[in-house]
């Protein structure tokens, strides 16, 4: 179960934009789309820096994901295409500038769902 975090200086994503890469993350990962949790962070300039976000007129936004260990390289790889498609084609920002990054949870680091998983 994939949680991801979205960082941008915009105040909320096009409608749309989430659910679209719930449903591709989902299709990759072979899990049901209630199981990617995206979360929009708005961020004010003042509390933060990246530079692209004062000079650009459609800022890049920054993705932490955090997911399951279980999950391969070739898939994780495959994750961020879809992000990189799906944000470029969404919010027209150069695609050099996102950045992306996951981190993997190892069994019996995680509680979800009522248990943890082992």
């Amino acid at each position: 179960m994939p949680v991801v975090h979205i960082y941008s200086p915009l105040n909320c994503p096009p409608a749309g934009y989430l659910a679209e890469l719930a449903v591709e993350i989902s299709g990759i990962l072979g899990i049901k789309e209630e199981k990617v949790w995206i979360f929009w962070n708005k961020k004010d300039l003042v509390e933060c820096h990246k530079r692209d976000w004062i000079d650009q007129l459609r800022p890049a936004p920054v993705f932490q994901i955090t997911c399951r260990a279980v999950y391969t390289a070739a898939e994780l790889e495959r994750v961020i295409q879809v992000i990189l498609r799906v944000t470029r084609e969404t919010l027209g920002c150069d695609e050099k500038q996102i950045f992306i990054s996951f981190n993997r949870i190892e069994r019996g680091e995680l509680y979800a769902f009522g248990e943890i998983w082992k």
